[in-house]
């Protein structure tokens, strides 16, 4: 195993083999890809995710694909078959932010839509999945710099199955 320090994160980068750590509804190949992308598993501290129901359990890290706007869980047969079996490894990816603005910004945009959402705190671990800021990602950064912006708060994390992250977070009191 290597490890490397950066900023707020601690990097780890396994060597051994790794094999179907995802469900079966995520594609064959997301773990391939999110490695040739240039996420690792790797530590995070004091991220932000927003809680579109006010909780703090495992539903409220879902995945964006799996995740309808009203909140129902699709498949991956239908998801898929939706984007013609094309798809962005980013949509497969838990979204969190590494600022307390970019969250309160997000925010604002959810209580429009939704009754009680609120703000969660907490750390990404390695063990808990793959993750990587976005604008790090190698696809990412072929974007226009415009875009690029947009995401430069924003952390991709790719969650092993049967783990609940909610154990690391908590609700922000503001």
């Amino acid at each position: 195993m290597i490890i490397l320090k950066r900023e707020k994160r601690i990097c780890r980068i396994m060597t051994s083999d790794t094999y179907k750590l995802y469900p079966n509804s995520y594609p064959d190949d997301l773990l391939a890809r999110i490695i040739e992308d240039g996420a690792t598993q790797q530590y995070f501290k004091d991220v932000y995710r927003i809680s579109k129901t006010g909780a703090c359990n495992r539903d409220v890290f879902i995945c964006s694909a799996l995740e309808n706007e009203v909140g129902e869980v699709n498949t991956r047969d239908a998801y898929l078959a939706e984007k013609n079996r094309e798809y962005e490894i980013g949509e497969w990816s838990t979204s969190c932010c590494d600022c307390l603005s970019a969250a309160q910004e997000k925010l604002a945009l959810m209580e429009r839509h939704h009754d009680r959402p609120l703000i969660l705190i907490g750390n990404i671990l390695p063990e808990t999945g793959y993750s990587v800021l976005t604008t790090e990602r190698k696809t990412i950064k072929l974007l226009p710099a415009k875009k690029l912006r947009k995401k430069k708060h924003h952390i991709d994390w790719w969650i092993f199955k049967d783990q609940d992250v909610s154990e690391h977070f908590r609700i922000l009191e503001v």
